[in-house]
């Protein structure tokens, strides 16, 4: 990031820091029997402050790329061996409730506890 980028997100980060103090004294200071809704120069305040920001970090990004999930799905099955979906390949089968069923009722009667 260069000397640009880094000022206008100092700018912005104070601008969004001051709003959000101002709406806070604006709130504690006014009467709480008759609320009112924030001045015009605290949303203006606001919303610059937030908007410099999204702009700021999105254009200081040194370069965009798409987004291709096959290239770092290969990637990654390259490197690691297993790719996102690995896990599903070593995944336990189905459980035959049944047969446990009957295995237990086996050792019920093995052990002479019926």
């Amino acid at each position: 990031m260069g000397l640009l980028s880094n000022t206008l997100l100092l700018l912005s980060t104070l601008l969004l820091t001051h709003s959000c103090y101002s709406a806070h004294e604006h709130t504690t200071t006014t009467s709480r029997l008759t609320p009112t809704s924030l001045p015009l120069d605290i949303l203006l305040e606001t919303i610059i402050g937030a908007s410099l920001l999204c702009a700021t970090i999105v254009l200081s990004n040194n370069q965009l790329r798409p987004i291709a999930h096959r290239v770092w799905a290969g990637k990654l099955e390259r490197e690691v061996g297993a790719g996102p979906w690995g896990q599903l390949d070593e995944r336990v089968g189905f459980l035959n409730i049944r047969t446990k069923r009957a295995d237990f009722a086996e050792f019920v009667k093995a052990e002479g506890r019926s």
